[in-house]
C-alpha cells in the first residue's frame, strides 16, 4: 500500500498539470484505499461496522478502475477527451459507485465467523451492474494500451509492454479472487489480499520508470 501511494505521488509531482499523471495519481490513491479497506475488513470486530467497510471498499474499487481506464486512454500522448462519451461514462461510474453503498449491491450479512469476520454476504442485483462497469472499464483500458503499444517503437513500446503485463496480471488476480470467488463461490477469504494483487502492476511500473524513463521521471527517492 505504501508503494502504491509513493508511486502515485511521485508521478503527480513530476508533472502536476498533466492529465495522464493526474489520472495515475487518483488511480493510485483509490487503489491504496481499496487495498487498505479490504485488509481492514478481514479483522475481527463488529460485523455491522465491517459491512460498511466492505461497501466503501467497493465504492473505491469503482473509482480505482475508472481512473485506470482514464490513464490508459491518455497514456503516452496527451489527448482531448470527447465530452460525448466522457460525461455519460462519468455519470454511469458515479451512479455505480454510490449504488455500492446501498442494499442494491450488498443486501445483508449471511455468515459471520466465531471471531467476528464476515464470511458470506447476500448480494443484490446491483452486483451485476458493478461487475459489468468494472470489467468493462478494465477491458477497455487494456484495449487502449494494446492498441497504442502496436504502433509504438523503441523505449515507448517497452513502456507499454511493462504497463500491459503488470495490468493483466494484477486485474486477472483481482477479478478472480475479489469478484468471482466472493460473488459466485461465496468465498471472501482472499479479499484481504487485494494489495498483494496490485503489486505486480506497481512493480512493473517502477521498472518502466527506472529502465525505460516512463513519465520522463529522472530521479526516484
Amino acid at each position: 500500500i505504501s508503494s502504491i501511494v509513493i508511486l502515485g505521488i511521485t508521478v503527480l509531482l513530476n508533472n502536476p498539470s498533466n492529465k495522464t499523471n493526474q489520472s495515475f495519481f487518483l488511480m493510485a490513491i483509490f487503489a491504496a484505499l481499496w487495498s487498505f479497506l479490504n485488509y481492514y475488513s478481514s479483522q475481527g470486530g463488529s460485523p455491522e461496522f465491517f459491512f460498511w467497510v466492505l461497501k466503501v471498499a467497493l465504492f473505491s474499487a469503482v473509482w480505482f478502475v475508472y481512473f485506470f481506464y482514464r490513464f490508459a486512454c491518455l497514456f503516452s500522448k496527451e489527448g482531448a477527451e470527447d465530452p460525448k462519451t466522457s460525461k455519460p461514462l462519468f455519470t454511469l461510474v458515479a451512479l455505480t459507485s454510490f449504488a455500492t453503498l446501498t442494499p442494491l449491491v450488498f443486501i445483508k450479512i449471511s455468515e459471520v465467523s466465531p471471531t467476528g469476520q464476515i464470511v458470506k454476504l447476500e448480494n443484490g442485483l446491483g452486483i451485476i451492474l458493478f461487475g459489468i462497469v468494472v470489467v468493462g472499464l478494465l477491458l477497455s483500458g487494456l484495449y487502449h494500451i494494446i492498441r497504442k503499444s502496436r504502433s509504438a517503437v523503441g523505449a515507448e513500446r517497452s513502456q507499454f509492454f511493462s504497463i500491459l503485463v503488470g495490468a493483466i496480471i494484477t486485474f486477472t488476480l483481482i477479478i478472480i479472487f475479489n469478484y468471482v470467488f466472493p460473488v459466485f463461490f461465496k468465498d471472501a477469504s482472499f479479499v484481504q489480499f487485494g494489495a498483494l494483487f496490485i503489486f505486480p502492476f506497481i512493480a512493473l511500473t517502477f521498472y518502466a520508470i527506472r529502465r525505460h524513463k516512463l513519465f520522463d521521471i529522472k530521479i526516484i527517492t
